[in-house]
C-alpha cells in the first residue's frame, strides 16, 4: 500500500517513512536503508531517517559511516541527546575515547539514559576510559560547583567500578551541597561496603 501511495505522490518522504518502518519489521534492512537515503534526499532535515541510517550502519560495522550519519543528526539539532549518545558509542568502537566521552557528557548534559548506561558498562572494563570519564566530569562540576549532578555521577563511577573509598568522597561532597536524604542513604550503602 505505501508503494502504491509513493506511485501516486513520490516526493511525499513519509510515505517512505512508513514503508521503511515496515522493511525493518521485515528484516529487509537494504530495502530499509534505501527508503531512508530517499526520505534524506526528499527532506534533509529528516532526523529519524539519519537515525536509522546510523543504526543501519553500524549494523553493518560501518562506524565511520555511523558516525557520519549521527553528526548529520546533530547539525540538525544540536539537543538531540540520542544522536550524541550513540555517536559517543561509535567514537567509543573506533578507539576515539576522548570524542566518546565529550560526546557522553553532552548527553547527559541534556538528560540522555542511554549515555549513562554506557558510561557506567565502559568505565568498568576500561580504566583509561574511566579517568578520562572522571576528568571531564570535574571539569563539568568545576563549571558550576553549586550543582552536585556531576559529582554524583563520579561517584556513581567509582562506585560501579567497586571504587568505594573514591565514590564515597563524591558522595559526601553532594550531601555538602545538597542535604538530600536519598543521598544518605547511598553514603550508608558505600560505608557498609567499605568495611
Amino acid at each position: 500500500c505505501y508503494s502504491k501511495a509513493i506511485g501516486y505522490s513520490p516526493d511525499e518522504p513519509d510515505f517512505y517513512m512508513y514503508r521503511a518502518d515496515c522493511y525493518l519489521e521485515l528484516n529487509k534492512y537494504d530495502l530499509f536503508e534505501i527508503d531512508c537515503k530517499t526520505i534524506v534526499l526528499l527532506d534533509p532535515s529528516n532526523i529519524t531517517a539519519y537515525m536509522y541510517l546510523g543504526s543501519i550502519s553500524g549494523m553493518k560495522e560501518d562506524n565511520a559511516k555511523a558516525i557520519e550519519y549521527y553528526s548529520k543528526v546533530i547539525e540538525i539539532d544540536n539537543e538531540f541527546s540520542p544522536a550524541y549518545a550513540r555517536r559517543g558509542a561509535f567514537y567509543y568502537a573506533i578507539g576515539e575515547k576522548e570524542e566518546s566521552v565529550d560526546d557522553m557528557i553532552k548527553a547527559l548534559d541534556l538528560a540522555d539514559e542511554q549515555a549513562s548506561n554506557f558510561l557506567l558498562n565502559k568505565s568498568a572494563v576500561d580504566t583509561d576510559y574511566l579517568n578520562l570519564i572522571v576528568d571531564k566530569m570535574k571539569a563539568k562540576n568545576d563549571e558550576n560547583p553549586d550543582n552536585p549532578t556531576w559529582l554524583y555521577w563520579i561517584g556513581m563511577i567509582y562506585e560501579n567500578n567497586g571504587l568505594y573509598k573514591e565514590a564515597l568522597h563524591y558522595y559526601e561532597k553532594v550531601y555538602e551541597i545538597s542535604e538530600l536524604s536519598p543521598i544518605l542513604e547511598i553514603i550508608e550503602e558505600v560505608k557498609k561496603k567499605i568495611e
